[in-house]
């Protein structure tokens, strides 16, 4: 069966294959992504206002969509994970994103994703994070780390990751995560 795979050489060395239309997954493949497919479904949008803050400093309020599959259940653990972003909506600019994950029955609870500066996305994480039962918040402190971190402040809460460390021999306690090339690219 094997010999006769018309992706066999995709799947070892990465090449490409015209298989004329065939399916990469074969028909058990596709039935599987075909159920998985039925399992999904659009969450309800939910209009989250938060303070965000403007190029010239200023804080003004926002209103976000916020995509909610699950609500907020008793005894669950929440995590929730921030993408910083610029801000600066355009198309040289990734989008940010705040999603919130339950951890004991694990499922995506919430999303969202748009064009928000640092600070407005720590408001946000924060205010999710309060919302799914005081959840840990994490992001990636490489870029707007400081601003998210004033934005989360903001609000008075304190329920986030921090990757121990050492710094020139000491320890060091820093909030959130950095991620690396390698890091990143098992996200995708």
């Amino acid at each position: 069966a094997y010999a006769n795979d018309d992706f066999a050489k995709a799947r070892l060395l990465g090449e490409y294959v015209d298989a004329e239309g065939a399916s990469p997954w074969g028909k058990i493949g596709f039935s599987k992504l075909q159920r998985m497919l039925g399992d999904c479904w659009d969450g309800e949008v939910r209009k989250w206002t938060v303070a965000s803050n403007r190029t010239d400093g200023s804080i003004e309020p926002v209103t976000l969509n916020v995509e909610h599959f699950y609500d907020y259940e008793p005894g669950e653990i929440y995590y929730v994970v921030a993408d910083l972003s610029s801000g600066a909506e355009s198309d040289e600019h990734d989008t940010a994103g705040v999603d919130v994950f339950a951890m004991r029955r694990p499922r995506q609870v919430a999303s969202w994703e748009g064009f928000m500066a640092p600070y407005g996305c720590g408001v946000l994480a924060a205010n999710l994070a309060e919302h799914y039962n005081g959840g840990k918040v994490d992001f990636d402190a490489r870029h707007g780390g400081d601003s998210f971190m004033l934005g989360l402040r903001s609000t008075g809460y304190h329920n986030v990751a921090s990757d121990a460390s050492e710094l020139r021999g000491k320890p060091v306690n820093a909030y959130g995560y950095k991620a690396t090339e390698l890091s990143r690219s098992s996200h995708i």
